[in-house]
């Protein structure tokens, strides 16, 4: 039951621990401080719930409920400024974390690895700086995708599809800097004529000088209905930072095991080391070979790969001349086997 699960997040001069409320031995230990909040949801699809904390060393960790490390888990992110939110923003079926950096929006997988685009420059000619306000959550257009809004020191409010491409009609103007999170609120919403719901959303956001700004979006939908709505900091009104096990979306089923078109590697070209990115639609086995331009064997590699997600091997090619390399990926279920290739330049 979520809502029976009550943590608190304290800190020393050093370190943080994450403990249950009423007992004071630690789930977890945190090795710094001004850490964020812990939110809580299941990201892994178990039924269990999982802990998230990003650290104030620019580090996201998820625990189990009984204290145990997801697998991917610890990862650094690095400029880690706001607090995080939880949502299925591509539609895989699981939720993502997804929080602000420096210039930045990230977003993370539940093994680990960036969402796809992710993460997002907002501005690549002048940086807008360090972005402190929490994102939030809201299909901001009936059309049953979720869209992430956050405001920036340089007096703009942003809203990025999950897709991380910008949103029609953002940026927002206002005349201070939005430093801290927004709320989405239901206006109105009719249920009649043709079971279609029309739904008026507003939008609201506190900025540093104090003005509250107060946006309208108007909109209509067949049989609307939110997909994990992070409206607000926290989650709802309580701050409980926990997204009920009942709000997950279904799981998409995929004809294929690994489409060949998932299958690439960044960055391209590449010097010392390279990431090989593939999705799958189940767990599977998978090894991966790498051949130079004759066809001779290089490197090879095996690793267990998560379903419904994005998985990433990374590569050090330190040791490889300059040219092109072939890349095969097979990966085994108990449905079958699927290959895929791609090709990888290196530049000395």
């Amino acid at each position: 039951d979520v809502d029976s699960l009550s943590l608190l997040l304290t800190e020393n001069s050093v370190r943080g621990c994450l403990r249950k409320i009423g007992n004071q031995d630690c789930i977890a230990e945190i090795n710094s401080i001004n850490n964020f909040p812990p939110v809580v949801g299941d990201i892994n699809r178990d039924d269990k719930l999982d802990v998230i904390v990003l650290s104030g060393s620019g580090e996201i960790y998820v625990w189990d409920i009984d204290g145990n490390i997801l697998a991917g888990f610890p990862v650094y992110a690095g400029d880690i400024y706001s607090a995080p939110a939880l949502g299925d923003i591509d539609d895989d079926g699981y939720l993502e974390i997804i929080f602000c950096g420096d210039n930045k929006l990230y977003a993370y997988n539940y093994n680990g690895t960036p969402a796809t685009n992710f993460p997002v420059i907002i501005e690549r000619v002048e940086s807008i700086g360090s972005i402190t306000s929490a994102p939030i959550l809201a299909d901001l257009n009936g059309d049953g995708k979720t869209e992430i809004i956050f405001g920036s020191k340089d007096n703009r409010i942003f809203a990025l599809q999950g897709d991380g491409y910008r949103f029609n009609l953002f940026p927002l103007t206002t005349d201070g800097e939005v430093v801290t999170s927004g709320i989405v609120l239901n206006d109105s919403v009719n249920n009649t004529g043709d079971n279609i719901n029309y739904v008026k959303r507003d939008i609201f956001f506190k900025s540093k000088n104090g003005l509250v700004y107060g946006y309208t979006l108007d909109f209509s939908a067949p049989s609307w209905e939110e997909k994990t709505p992070w409206l607000m900091y926290g989650y709802n009104s309580g701050h409980t930072n926990s997204l009920p096990k009942t709000l997950l979306p279904e799981v998409p089923i995929y004809a294929e095991l690994m489409p060949e078109k998932a299958i690439y590697n960044y960055p391209n070209p590449a010097n010392d080391e390279t990431t090989i990115r593939y999705f799958l639609s189940r767990d599977a086995a998978v090894n991966i070979k790498f051949f130079d331009l004759s066809g001779d064997l290089v490197a090879e590699a095996n690793q267990t790969g998560k379903a419904n997600t994005e998985n990433e091997f990374k590569w050090d090619c330190s040791r490889y001349a300059s040219g092109v390399y072939l890349c095969r990926v097979e990966a085994k279920s108990n449905y079958g086997k699927q290959v895929g290739f791609c090709k990888i330049a290196l530049v000395k």
